[in-house]
């Protein structure tokens, strides 16, 4: 059989056309390859579809979900060689994103610089494609997961408020966010994080000297999740799509390690490029 080459490839993703590609590209394909000329990658290029218009919203989702189920990863960054302009939105080229934060950052701009509604289409077709790239976890960068007793778990989890108290009394540092105030330890943040390492060690930044970090983007609920994950790489909490959304944008904005994987309930149990079919 004849398989295709990497232009077709990417040609058959902005169209859509999944039989095709499932029944011409072979199994041995990078699908985190970047495209030759574009410098884009598969999953960027099924987000492109799906702000083409409504109609291929629906189509441009079941594409990125059958790239995640391949191996495509949200977390690859590029330095785009294609610009973006679409209802008052416009991204050159030349800046560098992964498929998630390019997502998070057209999410934020629709909204905050179009002014759309959380209802438009390309708001909800981004919500949710975000939501699908925040499932997967890149087990080469969070490495190998082992049986841990649950107490140990419970010694760090942040998952309980009276667990929160018993921990409050050794944070030294805090983040303001627009509905409250949330603790942590500096030296969790900085072996986690190599932005906050920078923020909370250089004298070049203010939050170095009064370890107060502001987030006014940010609520409770989606930043005691993003310090779940990262103190714990999981999470007891149910997890709604708008609290996965706050927590993932100080996840790619930090660079925080733990917190690029999936919320789950059981940090024994490994979660596999193969259950995102249930999930997304």
């Amino acid at each position: 059989m004849e398989y295709l080459k990497v232009d077709q490839v990417f040609d058959l993703v902005g169209q859509g056309d999944l039989d095709t590609l499932r029944s011409y590209v072979s199994d041995s394909f990078d699908w985190n390859v970047v495209h030759p000329k574009e410098k884009i990658t598969l999953l960027q290029e099924g987000m492109f579809l799906g702000l083409s218009s409504q109609r291929a919203a629906s189509k441009a989702m079941e594409t990125i979900t059958w790239l995640l189920g391949k191996g495509a990863d949200p977390g690859k960054k590029v330095t785009m060689g294609v610009g973006f302009e679409l209802d008052g939105v416009d991204m050159d080229a030349g800046a560098e994103y992964s498929a998630a934060s390019l997502t998070v950052q057209l999410r934020t701009e629709f909204l905050n610089t179009a002014n759309l509604p959380p209802s438009d289409w390309r708001v909800m077709f981004l919500t949710s494609a975000l939501a699908a790239l925040a499932v997967v976890v890149r087990q080469d960068s969070l490495g190998a997961k082992v049986l841990i007793d649950e107490s140990l778990q419970d010694r760090w989890d942040f998952g309980q408020p009276q667990e929160r108290v018993l921990h409050a009394s050794c944070h030294d540092v805090a983040f303001e966010v627009n509905d409250g105030c949330v603790g942590a330890h500096v030296a969790v943040l900085s072996q986690s994080s190599p932005v906050l390492q920078a923020m909370l060690s250089s004298g070049s930044f203010r939050e170095a000297e009064s370890k107060v970090i502001q987030v006014p983007d940010c609520d409770v609920k989606g930043l005691r999740l993003f310090l779940d994950l990262l103190y714990t790489g999981g999470t007891r909490e149910e997890v709604a799509v708008d609290m996965a959304l706050a927590a993932l944008d100080p996840a790619h904005r930090w660079q925080g390690l733990a917190a690029g994987g999936c919320p789950r309930e059981d940090l024994g149990r490994p979660t596999h490029r193969e259950d995102l079919r249930g999930s997304c």
